[in-house]
């Protein structure tokens, strides 16, 4: 088995993704039902409203990152091997790489991990890479502004100073996610990417993983996707 990456995405005006999948009402309180709530410095409550932020901006690229496990064959195949979905048109990026070593120190004894705790070690290794390039894309747009796939996960000992009161230790690559702001990351993932999210079920691995990042700009960035792929 070997894992692909395949981009999708998504470019609309700032203002009509707020209006269509903002929903701060439905998702936030998800936010604080999280112990990370009030504890990590990307994730809410700010010291700013949102909604203001993103209205600073003229468009909004939605990038989803679905990873793929395949067959030997090249075929679409979950972990057990039995036929996976056909993959909606996107962008192929990079070569196939064996499934079991999606993450650092991965070998043959991680094939018994609970889907899970799989998923969510290949989730980190595909986008501790995503992040950076991310950034890397906010230093080619000045005044743009990444929205990560995720919570943050840059501390060392994973907590977060401000659970202690004290100022983050990198701020300059801490970002906020979709869903920290309100949006309906499922909803955009399959209306707008036209890759429905799959979770992991008890004792099953999913077909393939998704990532869904976005980035605010006041121009249109030309070939987004080819730029991760």
């Amino acid at each position: 088995m070997t894992y692909r990456l395949v981009y999708h995405t998504a470019l609309l005006s700032a203002d009509e993704y707020m209006g269509r999948y903002r929903d701060a009402a439905r998702f936030l309180p998800l936010c604080e039902a999280c112990p990370r709530y009030g504890n990590c410095w990307a994730c809410p409550p700010y010291e700013y409203d949102p909604a203001e932020r993103i209205a600073g901006y003229r468009y909004i690229h939605l990038l989803g990152v679905q990873i793929v496990v395949t067959g030997s064959d090249g075929g679409v195949a979950n972990v057990s091997g039995r036929p996976g979905p056909g993959i909606p048109g996107g962008v192929p990026g990079g070569a196939e790489v064996p499934a079991w070593k999606a993450f650092p120190g991965a070998g043959d004894d991680q094939k018994g991990l609970p889907a899970g705790e799989w998923a969510e070690r290949v989730l980190a290794a595909v986008r501790s890479r995503l992040d950076f390039r991310l950034l890397a894309l906010e230093r080619q747009y000045p005044g743009s502004r990444a929205l990560f796939a995720g919570t943050c996960s840059g501390c060392p000992a994973g907590v977060c100073p401000r659970a202690c009161g004290e100022p983050c230790i990198r701020p300059e690559s801490v970002r906020p996610s979709l869903e920290a702001y309100g949006f309906d990351v499922a909803g955009s993932a399959a209306e707008l990417l036209h890759v429905p999210l799959l979770w992991p079920e008890e004792g099953q691995r999913p077909d393939y993983l998704m990532l869904v990042s976005g980035f605010l700009s006041d121009s249109a960035v030309p070939g987004f996707a080819a730029r991760f792929a």
